[in-house]
């Protein structure tokens, strides 16, 4: 099974509001790319658990926001979205 992820900074838990959090001068933009790779990092062991081969990560986010020495070292990352969009006819 493979999986697909595509990620964003902005729906993060714990990323209570742009100005602070993701924008990439935010005081806490750090912060939360650290919660976002966190909760990115829940949902790979979770599909690898259900029987998934293999996982592609899209940071998807403007200036980037996943940590990638935090990420799950069994997953792919790539930056922003595939063109053309992967899920748009």
């Amino acid at each position: 099974m493979e999986i697909y992820i595509m990620t964003d900074l902005e729906g993060v838990a714990g990323v209570i509001d742009r100005q602070n959090y993701t924008l990439f001068e935010s005081r806490y933009y750090e912060l939360g790319k650290e919660l976002l790779t966190k909760e990115v990092n829940a949902a790979i062991e979770g599909f690898f658990e259900a029987g998934a081969d293999e996982i592609l990560v899209a940071d998807g986010h403007g200036s980037g926001a996943i940590n990638q020495l935090l990420l799950d070292s069994r997953v792919e990352l790539i930056r922003g979205f595939p063109d053309p969009w992967p899920f748009w006819p």
